[in-house]
């Protein structure tokens, strides 16, 4: 229904994440009953999960699926740059600090 609406209002970004987070919880909801179908339905989201930037979440599917090692490396990915934005910012708001005292 959400991703109709998506759909309708041309917000792409949301309609992509409505159909992942769908798809997810159709792989969830299946699993135990017919593990392939589930297993599809967990690609099929990562891949989207992957196409709108939502790395955690992809990382997410992997883990169900039980691919730790895809999953490991997405997040390592996911926190390698996320780690690195931390460190600039405090690096810049340290040296206007700095800048502030000598003025």
């Amino acid at each position: 229904m959400a991703t109709t609406c998506f759909e309708r209002a041309g917000d792409i970004f949301r309609e992509k994440w409505s159909r992942a987070s769908g798809l997810r919880t159709s792989a969830e909801r299946v699993l135990q009953s017919n593990n392939e179908m589930s297993r599809r339905l967990l690609i099929e989201a990562a891949e989207i999960y992957e196409d709108i930037g939502k790395v955690e979440l992809e990382a997410d599917c992997y883990i169900l699926l039980k691919d730790f090692e895809k999953a490991g490396s997405y997040l390592q990915h996911a926190f390698s740059s996320t780690i690195s934005l931390t460190i600039e910012t405090y690096n810049i708001y340290c040296f206007f600090s700095f800048r502030s005292l000598l003025c």
